[in-house]
């Protein structure tokens, strides 16, 4: 700053400083006065990263990342930018970008960069559900520190955690107790990991607990009872509350709570609740707001909503920047707004500090209650655009039904009626009320398209409600196939837009598909694929191709379609529904080849976490009883048994198992025994309906 008041300095020179100190700013945390100053310079790699910087430290998250995507990955300072993606995925709650991030970080030429990304990573794929891909990861990590390339201590202790995290998710809880035990254990480690194990340590004994009691006690009895491990003294919810107690500095304090709070410790445990009370009672400003927010969820709990609103601004006068203090409060408020307490909900977020994202939510919720509703859609979009990935889906949503409701609060009628002079602006207004309608499908829709077609005078606003009118019928149930065949061949005739266009291909094939004539079906969607030049909705459109070719029985060429979906269409979120299909499609064709084809993409597949991972491991079991492995059929499928699973899913899953028993007659006398205890079972269900019945019986 001295240096740019100077006025000897020529402006050449001032002009290599300006940078300098916009960046000196923003790491000084003054960001107000950083961001202004990059804004003045000129646009660069440099000026996106520390632009990037300011606006999250601000909380301007979704800002900061639109400034880190205009960095090229071939810039240096890109490596910083994925390092502050991913920071930004965990505050937006975005799976996939910190995903993405990590990987990326992990392929970076610096050992001290990329191994800290792979831990991070194959942690954030235990969270996931994505075990095999941690393994390998945890695996890879530990083949480095045996070759001398890695000698991070942090790092370390943390990947001997997430190997623990691993084998607790995949149920191996005795392998879990030990890495966390030795965790918890290890001097050398730092101290909060080394608390994040005993954390880890004392759940997982809670859990094995409630699942085996006999076998928790007999390794209770049979670990040494010594200083030098420390996790066998007293049970695990007496170390819990014994951390609580003598940690009440620790981060950790909301994580202790909440494993008690998610076991139901305080409900079943006079003496914890008692420590509860107390902790809520003293006045230790380390402990006593995550106190209260333990105390006030249990009060929610029990739906005690006088004693969690008084717990929640007691906590608010006292700790008003508490974290445990505000989650309570807005945990509080949506309660009370589910209830409809209006009045108490607007009290407590009076008393709110600041105006966090959670807190504008919930301003717009109260809002909308209290039918205020373009207040409601404008909190709502605030909070949109700053708020974690979930809260703002939900403000999103919410922002949509506050902007339905003002348009008929306000008066749609009285906005008619001030149309009145200009036919045009009515029109309008009428086709949006109407259009709006159509892609929400609401049970007016297909009256006020009518009545729009009716009066319209505008070609291109008559012709979109047209298509409106033939997409509500088409998605009636039943469809309304009269109205469609009415109104779609004149619009072939018509001068339609490319996205009227690829609407119009797109209800050419659900016609001729809720006709259920499928080479008619193929044809459109061909033609559609060729309409679609620029490929917007190729994934979409080429899953659907499978889908009716598989529907007409051409397995072969569907699969031919499907297989090669996801390297086709790699970021698509269809690959899932397109890969199942393509494995069903190869188990049609039944040969040894298209077998094993689906034999392998029912294994990916059932791998996953997509919505597709269970049906895929029941088919998975079907096509091993087809390929004659019953042995290996039966044991996938008692794998899968071991879950909950959707009462269509346990049914098949069970007359699978029966057939596969069936098919062992000759070998084991009682295999007959156990797939009639199967079919019984089946019977047995409640509720079973009569297709089942019969094929049970």
């Amino acid at each position: 700053q001295e240096c740019l008041n100077s006025k000897n300095l020529p402006e050449s020179q001032k002009a290599i400083i300006r940078p300098f100190l916009a960046e000196a700013l923003i790491r000084a945390r003054k960001t107000e006065e950083g961001l202004t100053a990059w804004e003045q310079l000129p646009d660069s790699s440099m000026k996106s990263y520390w632009m990037a910087a300011g606006l999250f430290n601000k909380g301007s998250f979704t800002r900061a990342l639109e400034k880190l995507s205009s960095i090229p990955e071939t810039d240096p300072l890109s490596l910083y930018g994925f390092q502050l993606k991913a920071q930004l995925a965990r505050q937006l709650q975005d799976r996939q970008l910190l995903l993405d991030a990590l990987t990326r970080l992990g392929q970076a030429e610096s050992p001290a960069i990329s191994r800290t990304a792979h831990v991070l990573l194959a942690d954030v794929l235990v969270n996931l559900g994505r075990y095999a891909e941690a393994a390998a990861i945890l695996e890879q990590f530990k083949t480095g520190m045996d070759d001398g390339t890695a000698r991070d201590l942090p790092m370390l202790s943390y990947a001997e955690l997430v190997e623990g995290k691993l084998a607790d998710k995949q149920g191996n809880l005795d392998q879990a107790i030990k890495i966390f035990a030795a965790v918890m254990d290890n001097k050398a480690y730092p101290g909060k990991i080394r608390d994040l194990g005993r954390l880890a340590l004392a759940r997982a004994e809670i859990v094995r607990e409630k699942n085996n009691p006999e076998q928790a006690e007999e390794e209770t009895r049979a670990q040494p009872q010594e200083e030098e491990a420390p996790h066998t003294a007293g049970t695990a919810e007496e170390r819990l509350l014994a951390f609580i107690g003598g940690k009440s500095e620790s981060s950790l304090l909301m994580d202790a709570f909440n494993i008690l709070l998610e076991e139901d410790i305080f409900r079943t445990n006079p003496q914890a609740l008692e420590k509860l009370t107390g902790w809520v009672n003293a006045r230790d400003a380390a402990r006593q707001p995550a106190a209260m927010y333990a105390m006030g969820s249990l009060l929610l709990a029990k739906d005690d909503l006088a004693g969690a609103v008084k717990m929640a601004e007691d906590g608010l006068s006292k700790y008003p920047q508490s974290l445990p203090v505000q989650t309570l409060s807005l945990n509080t408020i949506t309660t009370l707004l589910d209830k409809n307490r209006v009045e108490d909900a607007e009290r407590l977020i009076s008393k709110y500090p600041g105006t966090s994202p959670g807190l504008v939510f919930q301003q717009g919720a109260l809002a909308f209650r209290k039918g205020d509703y373009p207040l409601a859609q404008s909190l709502f979009r605030e909070a949109a655009r700053r708020a974690s990935e979930k809260t703002a889906e939900s403000a999103l949503f919410n922002e949509n039904l506050a902007a339905l409701n003002a348009n008929d609060a306000a008066g749609a009628a009285a906005l008619v009626k001030e149309a009145a002079g200009s036919a045009q602006l009515r029109e309008h207004i009428l086709f949006e009320q109407a259009h709006y309608a159509a892609k929400r499908m609401n049970p007016q829709a297909p009256e006020l398209l009518a009545s729009f077609v009716a009066l319209a005078t505008d070609p291109a606003l008559k012709t979109q409600a047209r298509l409106d009118q033939a997409e509500v019928a088409l998605n009636l149930n039943p469809p309304d196939l009269e109205t469609v065949q009415a109104v779609l061949p004149p619009l072939e005739k018509e001068q339609l837009t490319p996205e009227q266009t690829m609407q119009l291909a797109r209800l050419n094939i659900l016609e001729a598909e809720s006709r259920q004539e499928w080479p008619s079906a193929i044809q459109a969607c061909r033609q559609a694929i060729a309409l679609d030049s620029e490929g917007k909705q190729a994934d979409m459109l080429y899953l659907k191709l499978g889908e009716l070719l598989y529907k007409n029985g051409d397995f072969h060429e569907a699969q031919l379609v499907l297989q090669p979906f996801p390297s086709k269409y790699p970021g698509s979120p269809l690959q899932a529904a397109a890969l199942f299909l393509a494995g069903k499609a190869a188990q049609q064709s039944n040969t040894g080849n298209t077998l094993k084809a689906a034999l392998n993409i029912f294994k990916t597949l059932g791998a996953g976490d997509t919505p597709f991972a269970q049906p895929a491991r029941i088919e998975e079991a079907s096509v091993l009883l087809r390929m004659g492995e019953a042995d290996q059929c039966i044991a996938a499928l008692e794998n899968l048994l071991s879950s909950p699973l959707p009462r269509y899913m346990r049914l098949l899953a069970l007359s699978i198992q029966a057939d596969a028993w069936v098919t062992k007659e000759d070998t084991h006398s009682d295999t007959l025994r156990k797939a009639i205890n199967l079919c019984t079972e089946i019977l047995d269900t409640p509720n079973l309906g009569l297709a089942w019945k019969f094929k049970a019986l």
